[in-house]
């Protein structure tokens, strides 16, 4: 999976201000269907930030024989992004992985993931823009509403009107 360039999400070059309303932090299967949920509830202003050069989370770091799912496979799929047809009911790491990259294809979710790149610092106050700063660029999330400010990691449930988050 290779990022390309978003017009709604400027590339991580140089210190401007950029208008965020939802940052994800990680690129694992969480991050994924998060920004597949904020893609299919119509926003645009988000950005999913991975730290590492490429997407997976557990399933990009764990390589060794035998790492796979210890649940059956067709439980473990996205309901947005059903497989029922695994080459084995407890899938092995290689086929999850690709599953992702997969998902990432189909909902086309490039543009919206910063690889490479890792969250250092966010702090904020309920009802004030959250600055954070990454390896990369510092950028301030700032709008009109602030209320609806949200930085959520990949592990977390975010409270947003009219975004489900579960997979």
């Amino acid at each position: 999976m290779a990022a390309t360039t978003d017009p709604s999400v400027p590339a991580a070059t140089g210190n401007e201000a950029t208008h965020l309303r939802v940052v994800v932090v990680g690129a694992g299967l969480a991050g994924i269907a998060a920004a597949v949920k904020l893609k299919q509830a119509g926003l645009t202003d988000y950005v999913v930030l991975e730290k590492a050069d490429r997407v997976g989370g557990t399933w990009r770091e764990n390589t060794y024989p035998g790492c796979g799912c210890d649940i059956p496979a067709p439980v473990y799929s996205f309901s947005f992004n059903p497989k029922p047809q695994w080459r084995k009911n407890f899938a092995l790491q290689p086929e999850i992985l690709a599953y992702i990259n997969d998902t990432v294809d189909k909902f086309a979710l490039q543009p919206k993931i910063r690889l490479s790149t890792e969250l250092i610092d966010a702090r904020g106050r309920k009802f004030a823009a959250w600055p954070f700063s990454t390896g990369l660029l510092r950028r301030r999330l700032s709008r009109f509403d602030l209320q609806n400010y949200h930085a959520v990691p990949a592990t977390d449930s975010a409270d947003i009107p009219a975004v489900a988050t579960s997979a």
